[in-house]
């Protein structure tokens, strides 16, 4: 489609720019980005080209700080390839800076991300690294049996709102007596 095409135009543009500038550090979230475009062009083998040089420069640089998406978009990447061991490798390495880390955020982070993890996560120890992430951006969280379910979330001061997972219902325009039913 034209957007398809548009946009892989302007990350080739946007590459292409950063390398003119320079600047290790930047060009590694400027792959991350442009990889993770991909996924979502669904150009699955240049988003693992990308991927792969960010996370090679990555180590090169000793720099850590991108590691934890480029792991997480690679295992999603090498998954959808058929590459099943190299994302086994990229699982395991996502896994362990989850634990180490505990973010609430990181670079590359998405809700599409978010659910091809949720769907690649393989034990209850990973899904709950994961819960607090899950809680965050996509409110969701985990029945006793490890079914996902959508959390509800009710703001009453300064508006009143219902949140169901991504969902929101704004009801500042329901009248006191509706809103008391509620």
């Amino acid at each position: 489609s034209h957007r398809s095409d548009a946009a892989g135009a302007d990350l080739e543009k946007g590459l292409e720019l950063r390398k003119q500038t320079g600047g290790p550090l930047w060009r590694l979230e400027n792959l991350l980005l442009a990889g993770a475009t991909c996924v979502a062009l669904d150009h699955l083998p240049r988003a693992h080209s990308l991927l792969s040089t960010a996370l090679a420069d990555s180590r090169y640089l000793s720099e850590e700080r991108l590691r934890i998406g480029l792991h997480a978009w690679l295992l999603v990447v090498c998954q959808r390839l058929g590459q099943l061991c190299e994302a086994e490798e990229h699982r395991q390495v996502f896994y362990r800076l989850l634990q180490r880390q505990q973010p609430l955020f990181f670079c590359g982070l998405s809700s599409d991300l978010l659910k091809e993890l949720l769907s690649l996560l393989a034990t209850p120890r990973e899904r709950e690294l994961l819960r607090p992430v899950l809680e965050k951006y996509l409110h969701l969280d985990f029945a006793d049996q490890q079914q996902v379910i959508e959390r509800i979330e009710i703001t009453t001061l300064g508006g009143f709102s219902v949140h169901q997972g991504v969902k929101r219902f704004d009801l500042n325009q329901v009248g006191q007596a509706s809103r008391l039913m509620l």
